[in-house]
């Protein structure tokens, strides 16, 4: 949090976007025995992954776990998985940067990869380019996808940038919930207020 506050970028209704990676790496959500040979055999099968894999906190492998393992450093075999509750994880973000600077701004947490399947299974509809899979509750769901699109853009062409400052415009700054808590788990779609209204308007 230091590091963010310290670039004195951000401001009340501000948002910004933490790479999922990152925020495993703050929690510890560390395994072990995770190799580039065997990467892909334990993102396709719980029961290989469980076998040959170790969580840093001794709890079990969840098939969502599997979707966002990621390679850390794989010559001494450690990886990393998703934060167990991705929702809360922003919100905790959130909050100690409004209590270090009285600021209060939302959260994306990010999935560098996406698609029909992927998307489906951790947030429950399809994505583009980049998955929300955590915020706050100050921003719905279709601008949490734009949010990660345009941070993902940014990473691909902006070296050592771990974090994504978003400006939005002036009318979106007056939106409630701003760094409020959603709710617990990862963000779903069949909760969300934007998407519900679709489904409805075709009913």
């Amino acid at each position: 949090m230091a590091s963010i506050l310290a670039t004195q970028l951000i401001e009340d209704a501000d948002a910004i976007v933490v790479p999922s990676k990152v925020v495993a790496i703050l929690e510890n959500r560390f395994v072990y025995g995770l190799t580039i040979n065997n990467y892909r055999k334990c993102v396709e099968d719980i029961k290989y992954a469980k076998k040959h894999l170790k969580t840093a906190d001794g709890t079990s492998l969840r098939d969502v776990d599997l979707v966002g393992l990621d390679k850390i450093d794989p010559s001494r075999q450690i990886g990393s998985r998703y934060s167990d509750n991705p929702n809360q994880s922003a919100y905790r973000i959130a909050k100690e940067i409004k209590k270090q600077s009285h600021i209060n701004i939302d959260v994306v947490i990010s999935d560098s990869d996406s698609g029909g399947a992927r998307g489906i299974k951790l947030i429950g509809c399809p994505t583009v380019i980049s998955t929300p899979i955590g915020a706050t509750n100050g921003l719905r769901l279709f601008y949490c996808m734009r949010l990660s699109v345009a941070a993902e853009a940014t990473w691909n062409n902006i070296m050592d940038t771990p974090v994504v400052v978003v400006k939005p415009y002036q009318e979106y700054r007056l939106r409630d919930g701003i760094g409020a808590f959603r709710y617990s788990g990862f963000l779903q779609a069949n909760k969300e207020a934007d998407v519900i209204a679709i489904v409805g308007d075709k009913q």
